[in-house]
């Protein structure tokens, strides 16, 4: 589970800094890892070390980052590690 937590969580990362042109990113929060936790996510600025916190994520980062992790489970599920040509959301704002 956790190797599949990991894949999926860079399948993410590498759909929100496309999705952030290169703005955002992703990583498990290893100091939150337990055998009773999953997927604790951290997410950073390119220019700050520090990790935001959800609470000081604007609406539209939140939004990149649920799409982000959304597709990248759905790649992970479907064995598809490929790039996705596009993607339309209508209204996801």
């Amino acid at each position: 589970v956790r190797d599949a937590e990991r894949e999926i969580v860079r399948l993410a990362n590498d759909t929100v800094r496309n999705l952030s042109d290169g703005d955002l990113s992703v990583e498990l929060d290893q100091a939150a890892e337990s055998d009773d936790e999953a997927f604790t996510l951290r997410v950073r600025r390119a220019d700050d070390p520090l990790p935001i916190g959800v609470d000081y994520l604007s609406g539209s980062q939140k939004f990149r980052v649920a799409v982000a992790v959304a597709l990248a489970i759905g790649r992970f599920a479907a064995g598809q590690a490929r790039q996705l040509e596009c993607v339309i959301i209508d209204e996801g704002f």
